[in-house]
Parts: C-alpha cells; sequence; structure tokens
C-alpha cells in the first residue's frame, strides 16, 4: 500500500504541477510536503493520508477549483485509502489548514 500511496500522491502532484488553475498554491505545497514525509516513512501514515484527502477537497470547494478527470480520479483513490483510517480508530480532524502537512 505504501508505493500505491506514494504512487498516486505524486501522480496528483505532477498533474496540478502541470495545471495553471488559479488557488491550486496550496494544494501543491500540501502534496509536495506529504510526498517528502512519505518518502522517509517505513509505513503508510492512513492519517495523513485522510488529512490530505479532506484538505484538498476542502481546498477544491472553497476556491471553486474545477478538478480535471485524472485529479478526481486520484483524489477519490486517496479518499477511499483515507478512509481506511477512520475504521483502524483514528478520528477525523475538522481542522483545514496545511501546517498539519508539516
Amino acid at each position: 500500500m505504501q508505493n500505491e500511496v506514494k504512487g498516486i500522491v505524486s501522480e496528483l502532484t505532477q498533474d496540478f504541477m502541470g495545471s495553471k488553475v488559479t488557488g491550486s498554491a496550496e494544494i501543491k505545497a500540501a502534496l509536495q510536503q506529504v510526498a517528502e514525509r512519505l518518502a522517509t516513512q517505513k509505513e503508510v501514515d492512513l492519517v495523513l493520508v485522510d488529512r490530505l484527502a479532506n484538505y484538498i477537497t476542502y481546498t477544491v470547494f472553497i476556491n471553486k477549483i474545477r478538478l480535471t478527470r485524472t485529479q478526481n480520479l486520484l483524489l477519490s483513490q486517496l479518499m477511499s485509502i483515507g478512509r481506511t483510517s477512520s475504521i483502524e480508530g483514528s478520528f477525523r480532524e475538522h481542522r483545514f489548514d496545511a501546517s498539519k502537512f508539516e
């Protein structure tokens, strides 16, 4: 699963870097921070993945960003992986700031 999550985050980062959508700078920064954290971890931090998916979803909604089909698909994959973190006993935070990825 570690490689799957890294691949999804990497693809999503590349896709957002290639697009010039207004308001996506925050998402790009969060994706880069998470990619760096995932690179140093041995196991998948499902809570981090869940937070990232929630943050991207919230930022897209607030900034009224239209996702491409690819971005939408990758985000939905992250969301489904992140959902398993709540099954493992973690709780959902309702803070939507990028500082939690540092």
